[in-house]
């Protein structure tokens, strides 16, 4: 018989691996097995497995025994948060403000958490009761916690938006000339979802992943690892020198690329497809800064773009504490700024209309989702059928992503409109 750490250990591997059921099974084992002080982290692991897979009730069980054990775990009252929407009969707003006031000033990482949680089931008991001085203590209390994270980031913003303004100038030069269709070929061609982060690029995609022969390849590196080594070798080529570039001056080595390479190593790398798919939606939402290198790598792939309306957006961005990404996110300024210079950025591809290249507007996705998912599936070369909008029950496909709990349940349009409150209250 196998000792809790061993099955731990192997749930571990399990999960790196992209087995998330399995994972769940051995985290299972190893609590049958576990000594009561390896309960609660073991417990805590477990429902992260749960959250992945689907089973949300199976995770919030598991967390509530977390804290039972650890009342201060501040990331088993994040992640529980974010498990369902709470409301004023059903919350534990007063908890989390217990657990704040206990939580030392210099515990940082603690308070942030804290602080995102205790705003997240403000806002849905706010929601929830159309209450909207409730709705604005929500708001306070998600500033107060971004203040503190962005604190503790040492970022400068002006590099990345000199870095969009660099690409705004190269699109606007070179997008009314990629009018290209896509061609075809007898490999699994790739659908890029690219976004900003919270834009409803989770959502849209598991929409595709409804139609028969799409496979969800989820938030995949290997394209910008093929375009990150094609610069590299361009740079060193150019200028004969290893140092890192900046940012700025990979823009200028766009002509210089071998997209043909770029293409066959992406390929290469990417995950092994399942037998049937005849095509794959890679979702890392970040290659929208890789558009024009996409559709010169890959010339069967389409790319959407899914956006949202600016102040809804910005609020969305806001209010996810996330791992280390988009050091942006945490004062408004900021977040809008870069909002500004993405859109900038991408009006040129816009005004191209280029056939390759679709636009999806969260509000009209949740708003009207069968006029919008059936007209991309039409672009896209896609049988739409009804099962697109039983997403939440038809896909139990694995998610890794910020929205992994939302994808769960029914589309609603409850967010739109919340970003104008947050930002006239600022």
């Amino acid at each position: 018989m196998q000792d809790s750490s061993s099955l731990a250990a192997a749930a571990l591997r399990a999960s790196e691996a992209g087995h998330y059921s399995a994972a769940v099974d051995l985290y299972r084992r190893a609590l049958f097995c576990a000594a009561a002080a390896e309960r609660p982290t073991l417990l805590f692991n477990l429902a992260t497995m749960l959250r992945i897979t689907g089973d949300l009730t199976g995770a919030e069980h598991c967390l509530d025994e977390v804290l039972e054990l650890r009342p201060d775990d501040a990331e088993a009252w994040l992640l529980r948060s974010g498990l369902r929407r709470w409301s004023l009969a059903d919350n534990h707003m007063s908890e989390l403000r217990a657990a704040l006031a206990r939580t030392a000033s210099g515990a940082v990482k603690a308070r942030v958490q804290l602080g995102f949680a205790l705003a997240k089931e403000l806002e849905d008991c706010a929601v929830g009761a159309d209450d909207l001085t409730l709705l604005a203590d929500s708001f306070a209390v998600l500033r107060d916690a971004c203040a503190l994270r962005r604190q503790h980031i040492q970022y400068d913003i002006a590099d990345d938006i000199a870095t969009l303004r660099s690409l705004r100038d190269r699109v606007a030069h070179v997008a009314p000339s990629m009018t290209a269709t896509a061609t075809t070929s007898s490999a699994a061609r790739p659908i890029f979802v690219v976004s900003l982060p919270r834009a409803g690029s989770t959502l849209l995609e598991r929409m595709l992943g409804c139609a028969e022969g799409v496979h969800l390849a989820g938030e995949l590196n290997q394209f910008p690892a093929a375009l990150g080594q094609e610069l590299k070798r361009a740079f060193i080529a150019k200028n004969g020198s290893s140092r890192p570039p900046r940012k700025a001056e990979l823009v200028g080595l766009t002509d210089e690329l071998d997209s043909a390479a770029m293409g066959a190593a992406y390929r290469a790398n990417i995950p092994s497809l399942p037998a049937e798919t005849r095509a794959f939606v890679d979702k890392l939402p970040l290659n929208l800064l890789n558009i024009e290198h996409i559709l010169r790598a890959l010339p069967d792939a389409h790319i959407v773009y899914v956006r949202r309306q600016r102040e809804d957006h910005c609020y969305a961005i806001l209010k996810q504490l996330f791992a280390q990404a988009y050091p942006w996110s945490y004062s408004t300024d900021e977040c809008c700024a870069y909002y500004d210079a993405v859109t900038d950025m991408m009006q040129p591809w816009l005004n191209a209309k280029l056939p390759r290249l679709h636009v999806v507007d969260y509000e009209e996705l949740v708003q009207q989702p069968e006029t919008t998912s059936r007209a991309l599936f039409e672009a896209l070369g896609l049988t739409w059928t009804p099962a697109v909008l039983e997403f939440h029950r038809r896909n139990s496909s694995a998610s890794t992503t910020a929205s992994a709990a939302q994808v769960r349940q029914p589309l609603t349009s409850r967010s739109i409109g919340l970003g104008q409150h947050f930002f006239t209250t600022d």
